[in-house]
């Protein structure tokens, strides 16, 4: 009877530390699953205001929305800006174009922020340099 009561109580054990094992891993690793995140290629920015891009989303929630500012000034206060509304799932990539209603001159630097709204979870915001090329 003696022998049957310990290792009772070294099973209760075993279960309990293997049910923490369990709970330890899903919380360090559960958020992993849902990211967002995004990368922007092939920028170019023109002097009549045109804009082109591809943006990729690499996280795994979908995107709904992309803002796009221009700060011709370098000053951090952007100066024109065009929104895009999309259904753009994780791993998937679009062509993004808009015009801005400020001209940026030939040559100019520039800083191109763009910002993706994702459905209810936040916003990712990255900056990016540019020059304005003639058209």
């Amino acid at each position: 009877m003696e022998k049957s009561i310990v290792v009772l109580i070294f099973l209760v054990v075993a279960l309990a530390l293997a049910g923490l094992a369990v709970y330890y891993i899903m919380t360090m690793f559960g958020g992993a699953s849902a990211s967002k995140d995004f990368t922007v290629t092939n920028l170019q920015v023109f002097d009549n205001g045109k804009c082109y891009m591809t943006v990729r989303n690499v996280g795994t929630l979908s995107a709904n929305q992309i803002q796009v500012q221009l700060d011709s000034n370098l000053d951090g206060n952007p100066d024109s800006s065009f929104t895009v509304n999309v259904d753009l799932p994780g791993g998937r990539e679009r062509f993004v174009e808009g015009t801005f209603n400020k001209h940026p001159q030939a040559g100019s630097r520039v800083k191109i922020i763009v910002t993706v709204t994702y459905g209810g979870s936040g916003v990712v915001t990255h900056v990016y340099d540019a020059v304005a090329l003639a058209w």
